[in-house]
């Protein structure tokens, strides 16, 4: 009988074949999957889309384009982390819909959700819609933003009818890339078996006992004769460096201007290698930041002007300070926070990085 590890073996083999044919199976589609293989192609097809929806002006476009090809690596490296997930999900796919002792209702349960969890791996893409929409949806005005999120609840509405469902701005990247079309049949050929042979015995000679040896008398350590010294353990590796928080009261680095917090994605990610589960925490993390920052500084925004209107004195600097602190504050609570993902094994292996890089 074949193990359950050769028959999987053979299906994954299978999947990586049948998963093209249902990426390439979608049509109609207004703007790319974040599963494109052209990263620099996606790049493009996001700056489009920014375009069209937001309809900004040329510097904050050239904010945003800078900031989106800033993570172009990040989604290079998405993008080999989560191919293995994306065939595996389509081939379930294809071999639910060629399932004869399913019945339709069924077929369609487990289609849907296989087809759910392909769109949300999508959506942490680092250059997918959805993180594209918050980008830009920072950095245009707010009439803008309200403008471009009806254009694109207009212009999705057929693709969204496509999926039975009406525009949700959580669930763009899969309304754009639409129903994963089923792949043929599997075909899963095993190699042929070779027949048993028979058992044939042939007499074996006896054995014969091994002599007997004269028994070695034991040496006990004495005075004269030393014992051997123990080896010596490797010493225990170094502890993983742990981040010190501040106190309340203490005070903190001044932070970077909010539009570049999301380059800190990108720091990390290369710093202790995240996987795609990690990516997503730090992206959340980013986007709960800035979002309170944004709030901060719009609350505060005629104090703030006041505040840069005053002569220089200290007392300027001491006001400014203290307007921006919830700011810096906020910006190093995120940076401890997406610190805080990283495993025991990252960390040490960052660490032995700097070290090295430092003693070059």
């Amino acid at each position: 009988m074949w193990s359950r590890r050769d028959y999987w073996s053979i299906v994954l083999g299978v999947g990586l074949l049948l998963s093209a044919g249902a990426f390439a199976s979608a049509k109609d589609r207004p703007y790319l999957s974040a599963d494109e293989a052209d990263v620099e192609k996606l790049l493009e097809d996001r700056i489009r889309f920014v375009r069209d929806m937001y309809q900004p002006s040329g510097s904050d476009m050239a904010k945003i384009q800078e900031a989106l090809r800033d993570l172009v690596n990040t989604q290079q490296q998405y993008q080999r982390q989560a191919a293995l997930t994306l065939s595996r999900l389509a081939l379930a796919i294809s071999i639910v819909h060629h399932d004869p002792n399913l019945i339709h209702e069924r077929k369609l349960l487990r289609i849907n959700k296989f087809q759910t969890q392909y769109h949300n791996i999508l959506a942490r893409a680092p250059l997918s819609l959805l993180h594209t929409v918050r980008l830009a949806e920072a950095t245009v005005p707010a009439e803008q933003a309200s403008a471009g999120r009806a254009r694109m609840t207009e212009k999705l509405a057929l693709n969204a009818k496509e999926l039975a469902t009406v525009f949700d701005l959580d669930r763009v990247d899969g309304i754009v890339h639409g129903p994963i079309e089923p792949g043929p049949r599997p075909a899963i050929q095993l190699p042929d078996r070779q027949a048993p042979q028979p058992l044939v015995l042939s007499p074996q000679p006896a054995e014969r006992p091994a002599p007997l040896q004269p028994a070695t008398p034991s040496v006990q350590p004495s005075a004269e004769t030393p014992a051997e010294p123990a080896k010596a353990l490797p010493p225990p590796p170094p502890p993983a460096p742990r981040a010190v928080s501040p106190s309340p009261g203490a005070p903190v680095a001044t932070a970077p201007p909010v539009s570049a917090w999301k380059d800190h994605l990108n720091v990390a990610t290369q710093k202790y290698g995240f996987n795609p589960a990690q990516m997503e925490a730090a992206q959340s993390v980013i986007n709960q930041s800035i979002g309170f920052a944004m709030k901060h500084i719009e609350r505060n925004q005629s104090a703030i002007e006041q505040a840069n209107a005053m002569p220089d004195s200290p007392e300027k600097t001491a006001k400014l300070k203290e307007l921006n602190d919830p700011v810096d504050r906020t910006y190093d609570s995120m940076v401890r926070r997406i610190d805080a993902l990283a495993s025991i094994e990252q960390r040490n292996r960052a660490a032995q990085n700097e070290s090295t890089a430092g003693s070059k």
